[in-house]
């Protein structure tokens, strides 16, 4: 999915750079500042084995969380012209395209 609406060339997905928890950027978006609350500058936990993150996205993406160890690595994206948000977290896999 990444690959398909993603404008960059240089976009990488990675692995191997996992942290326990991944920081919750501080942007106002209704994904994480919304009906049920604010999660803004918290931390969302990750599997430290299988989680992936993403660098060199396009200016398309806005990243709702990112590496605590390196925040150019984005756990958690936000493709805004189209809406849909991108988790890297292997588990979720089944539900990473969610159309807000």
């Amino acid at each position: 999915m990444l690959n398909a609406i993603s404008t960059s060339v240089s976009t990488v997905v990675s692995s191997g750079v996992s942290t326990p928890t991944n920081a919750i950027k501080q942007v106002d978006d209704p994904l994480i500042n919304g009906p049920f609350g604010d999660i803004r500058g918290l931390a969302a936990g990750s599997d430290v084995n299988n989680s992936l993150y993403v660098k060199g996205y396009s200016s398309d993406y806005l990243p709702i969380a990112v590496n605590n160890k390196d925040a150019a690595l984005a756990w958690m994206l936000k493709h805004q012209p189209l809406g849909y948000t991108l988790a890297m977290e292997v588990g979720l896999q089944e539900m990473q395209l969610i159309k807000i």
